[in-house]
């Protein structure tokens, strides 16, 4: 059989320099974990470290009503959800933040399909606590995909025009503000590459 030009080790050889010390690290550390016996690869472990779920994440809203939800049960998981508990009005907002600053190539919001969202509102963002917020735009829709991608550590929703109907039928009020969970979409390599949901 003759000599392949297209072994793995030729493949590694014509990557650029600094690609192919990644790729040694990551074979010694998997190695290393394997000699150690951990049962959680020590990568696991420091991708955690490097892209951490959600936690540390804090929200805000207004607090004029003694009945509104923690903000960070818009997600904690399955079954909950942040409400206002009251009828939306203009300048409602929503903030959250994801405690470091990260690029993200995309924006959910999950309403369990039910009308207790916005007709539209604004999206603004800042990268730190010490800047001034900046618009990102306004939208109608829940699903918001970011090009170029946008280097965050805080976004804010603030309502332009609530949702007026259906009204409930006990106290009369328009539809309260419900978020039942967000997914920011992380780029996780040099701001371009790897997309992945930011998960519990």
């Amino acid at each position: 059989m003759g000599n392949s030009t297209n072994s793995l080790p030729d493949l590694i050889t014509k990557l650029p320099i600094y690609l192919q010390y990644f790729i040694a690290a990551l074979i010694a550390l998997a190695t290393l974990s394997q000699l150690i016996g951990f049962k959680e690869p020590i990568w696991g472990w420091l991708l955690s470290r490097l892209w951490p779920h959600r936690e540390g994440w804090s929200g805000d809203c207004p607090r004029d009503n003694p009945n509104f939800d923690d903000p960070e049960k818009a997600w904690i998981g399955a079954g909950q959800r942040w409400s206002q508990m009251r009828g939306m009005r203009e300048g409602d907002f929503f903030s959250l933040n994801i405690r470091k600053p990260r690029f993200i190539s995309r924006i959910q919001l999950d309403n369990k399909g039910l009308l207790c969202y916005p007709l539209r509102y604004r999206l603004e963002y800042r990268t730190n606590n010490n800047q001034g917020w900046e618009k990102l735009g306004e939208y109608s829709e829940l699903d918001i995909p970011l090009k170029p991608f946008i280097k965050l550590l805080e976004l804010r929703f603030t309502i332009i025009e609530p949702r007026l109907e259906p009204k409930s039928e006990k106290e009369g009020w328009s539809p309260a503000w419900s978020i039942y969970d967000i997914t920011l979409t992380e780029v996780r390599l040099f701001g371009h590459w790897w997309k992945k949901p930011i998960l519990e």
